[in-house]
């Protein structure tokens, strides 16, 4: 068997992970941190040796604190080329999810004084189950030991920890910004892959900034309306930070069964108070005294991670992304019914309008449309079968078609009681398809968002789904990190 029989064993030849073979680097040791999000969230150590990355799983991730021990699982040996992989695993697959790399850079054996003697001592101190290197990347720097447990039947797992950290001198202090408006993305036309751009998952929520310092916490829409009472568990959990005074850009989701991102369980928490809601943060504008506006986005979500590190099972989270591969994140996106991605440069300063550094591939497009009708179920009259739809050109109402999915039971109902309300016995469409139920027609004033994957040569929606009635004016932009 070869070094790599175990790792080609458990992978698919037509998978995205590098096929890999011994390839030994040029100049420097390197290593490499990958986060991954598969079944359970881990963190991948990898250390460049003889050809191959020697690997560990630390499912809690590195810790830069001296009196923190990690669990280091060892896994099997990587090939070299792993060191660059991120994307997204397909479902299916071994370790299927997303991967980034979290941290790279090089890394030294203590009294080494080759390459190929650091790789000497590097092997024998794995042999005997205690090793220490100098890693120099961008967040982990420093000696660093890995200690193999001596109880029976654990031989695979280690403990790795800081033995000491490089001090990094702070920058000076910067004026706290008195007022911030979010950052937003141009709309492209389908997903891409390019080298020094982040891609993030586009979430289906409210756009929020978080504003706190010792006295208060402020959350508010793009519209600078506050979200405190509309979400005070975020609000109570973001006072955690107070002693850094953080100015933060993130996204106000509810998520469903699968984890996905749905703007009708928002609006449903917001109209009921049931259910959990999440706020994922993408960037940080200030902190600790430094405004970070004018630094590369790379660098910002670099300070963000580390600011969010200690917020466990919290509702407040950091929205991790996966560099220059947004082809394969869109299309998992796309797979799991996701909005799409948002494609951002690298190294874009923070623009408070819209720009082109940031650009928003959608899967599904969106539109707001006029209720103009409604059917009722099969089931029964008491229940919503349908909602009849269209838009206004000039002072007449087109029909778009029948969205009959996207609303619970207890939204129908609420529906049905808004729409009874409103009902008038005349069509409010110019014309509209031939229905085989019976319709109910009212006084087109509510708007309500719909998405859909495309419009059909009639100029229906195809495929469309109730996303939520249109939110008060003035209250928030369902545009998300738009």
């Amino acid at each position: 068997m070869t070094r790599l029989s175990t790792y080609k064993k458990k992978r698919s030849p037509h998978g995205p992970e590098p096929r890999g073979r011994i390839k030994r680097g040029k100049g420097e040791l390197i290593f490499v941190v990958q986060k991954h999000q598969a079944s359970h969230l881990h963190f991948d150590l990898r250390l460049e040796l003889e050809g191959v990355l020697k690997s560990w799983a630390v499912p809690k991730g590195p810790s830069t604190r001296p009196e923190e021990k990690r669990l280091a699982v060892m896994v099997e040996d990587h090939p070299y080329d792993y060191k660059d992989f991120a994307g997204v695993i397909p479902t299916g697959n071994y370790g299927a999810g997303v991967v980034t790399i979290w941290d790279k850079g090089t890394y030294e054996v203590p009294g080494a004084t080759s390459t190929v003697d650091a790789e000497k001592k590097l092997k024998a101190g794995l042999k005997k189950g205690h090793v220490v290197f100098e890693l120099k990347g961008k967040k982990l720097k420093g000696e660093y030991a890995l200690v193999r447990l001596s109880q029976p039947g654990q031989e695979k797992n280690w403990l790795l920890f800081a033995k000491s950290k490089t001090k990094i001198e702070k920058p000076k202090k910067d004026k706290r910004p008195q007022s911030v408006s979010p950052m937003l993305a141009t709309l492209g036309d389908k997903p891409f892959n390019k080298k020094g751009w982040l891609f993030e998952l586009k979430l289906d929520g409210y756009r929020a900034i978080a504003d706190i310092d010792a006295k208060h916490v402020r959350l508010t829409s793009r519209n600078d309306n506050s979200f405190n009472r509309t979400f005070p568990q975020i609000a109570q959990e973001l006072a955690v930070l107070a002693k850094h005074a953080p100015i933060l850009d993130g996204e106000v989701v509810a998520l469903d069964e699968h984890g996905r991102s749905r703007f009708q369980l928002l609006q449903n928490y917001i109209r009921t108070s049931k259910g959990s809601v999440y706020y994922y943060v993408f960037d940080v504008l200030y902190c600790d005294g430094i405004d970070y506006r004018d630094q590369p986005l790379a660098d910002r979500k670099v300070r963000l991670e580390s600011l969010l590190a200690d917020l466990h099972d919290s509702h407040v989270r950091y929205c991790d992304h996966v560099e220059d591969k947004g082809v394969a994140l869109f299309t998992e996106a796309k797979k799991r019914g996701l909005e799409g991605v948002i494609a951002k440069d690298a190294q874009s300063v923070y623009q408070m309008k819209r720009s082109s550094d940031w650009i928003k591939i959608k899967s599904r497009q969106y539109q707001e449309v006029f209720i103009g009708g409604y059917t009722e179920a099969r089931s029964g009259p008491s229940s919503l079968g349908s909602l009849m739809v269209g838009v206004k050109k000039g002072k007449q109402l087109v029909y778009l078609g029948q969205v009959g999915t996207g609303f619970s039971q207890a939204v129908a109902k609420a529906l049905k009681a808004k729409l009874k309300a409103l009902g008038q016995s005349k069509s409010p469409f110019k014309t509209h398809a031939k229905l085989d139920m019976t319709a109910h027609y009212v006084e087109p004033v509510l708007k309500c968002q719909v998405s859909f994957t495309e419009k059909t040569d009639e100029g229906y929606l195809r495929h469309p789904v109730f996303e939520g009635l249109q939110p008060p004016k003035g209250f928030a932009d369902p545009e998300g990190a738009c």
